[in-house]
């Protein structure tokens, strides 16, 4: 499984297909990487695909991230270890993403695919503790 090092945390991804653009899709609560995999299987034919585990979540370290600022690090910090440098940002659930992503790194935005979105999705504390790592047999 790839891993790279972004903000000294070790950031677990799927990753699929080359060259422009470079979509990378963002999770939402207690997902990991392979959560979407269905959905996006055949995206390689005409994208890059870069899909990272959430801090805290399926393989990559560190503790879930209280709050989208952090993500938006997060995931961030994983492009420069790949040597990433603009992309197009998608996520479901994700409300908050595209205020998060164009004000925290709005030169690294390409576009944003946002799919099944609210405004102001509050996600219970207790909830970001409470995943069970799905593991592949």
């Amino acid at each position: 499984m790839p891993r790279v090092q972004g903000n000294g945390v070790r950031v677990h991804y799927e990753s699929a297909g080359a060259g422009a653009p470079v979509v990378c899709l963002v999770h939402g609560t207690g997902g990991t990487a392979a959560s979407g995999r269905a959905s996006w299987k055949d995206w390689p034919t005409w994208a890059h695909v870069i899909a990272p585990d959430l801090p805290g979540h399926g393989q990559s370290g560190g503790a879930p991230a209280p709050r989208h600022p952090e993500c938006v690090a997060f995931v961030a910090g994983s492009f420069d270890a790949l040597s990433v440098r603009r992309v197009v940002w998608a996520g479901t659930r994700w409300g908050r993403c595209r205020s998060g992503v164009r004000a925290h790194v709005p030169e690294r935005v390409d576009g944003l695919i946002l799919v099944g979105t609210g405004a102001r999705l509050r996600v219970l504390p207790r909830l970001l503790g409470c995943w069970q790592p799905i593991t592949q047999g």
